[in-house]
């Protein structure tokens, strides 16, 4: 036998018997996805009825029964320093939203049961909110204010988009870029991401 084989059998002997049962489930879970053809993802049939996510489901559920509530919103601020091309950021935005469906999808009622239904186009509006005329000392508590406030703005499910972007302009050099989405097309992992 090989040097090897003999060191990978010396230490799986010097392991504790739970360590070494878990590299044998490891070995057999890899051992069964190998022997498991590879299944392809096909193309949804354009104009097909996208049923809801179990998750979405029940945030749909929710936002039925409260459709004013802003607790399945998820912001995200930014505070952007230095000189900003505003027109390359609305762009970079609206990019953003064409490469992704999950930001142009909606939720609408199909034979009775809720349904995704995914818009071609989007466009992001991105207004811009100019602070910069307000005294200094009051401007980050009047920023973080109407932050809030926009982050809590109600979104229509029905009509999207689910997706907001709004600039807050403190002085030349210094803006707050709030994005926020709709909990029922994002989570943490995707914004994180984003």
């Amino acid at each position: 036998m090989s040097t090897s084989v003999l060191s990978i059998r010396e230490q799986l002997a010097g392991l504790s018997p739970a360590k070494r049962a878990l590299v044998e489930l490891t070995l057999m879970k890899k051992k069964a996805a190998a022997a498991q053809p590879a299944q392809a993802i096909t193309r949804r049939p354009a104009g097909s009825v996208i049923p809801l996510s179990f998750y979405q489901q029940g945030l749909w559920v929710l936002s039925q029964l409260l459709p004013d509530t802003s607790l399945y919103h998820v912001p995200k601020g930014l505070r952007l320093t230095g000189d900003l091309d505003i027109p390359a950021l609305r762009k970079a935005l609206n990019h953003l939203v064409m490469r992704h469906e999950a930001l142009r999808t909606s939720f609408a009622i199909t034979d009775g049961v809720p349904s995704q239904v995914i818009t071609e186009v989007v466009t992001l509006d991105l207004p811009v909110i100019d602070l910069s005329q307000i005294e200094a000392s009051e401007r980050e508590a009047e920023a973080h204010r109407l932050l809030a406030a926009d982050a809590r703005r109600a979104f229509d499910l029905v009509n999207g988009p689910l997706i907001r972007a709004s600039l807050y302009r403190l002085q030349d050099s210094e803006h707050i870029l709030l994005v926020t989405l709709h909990h029922i097309i994002t989570d943490g992992w995707s914004m994180g991401i984003l």
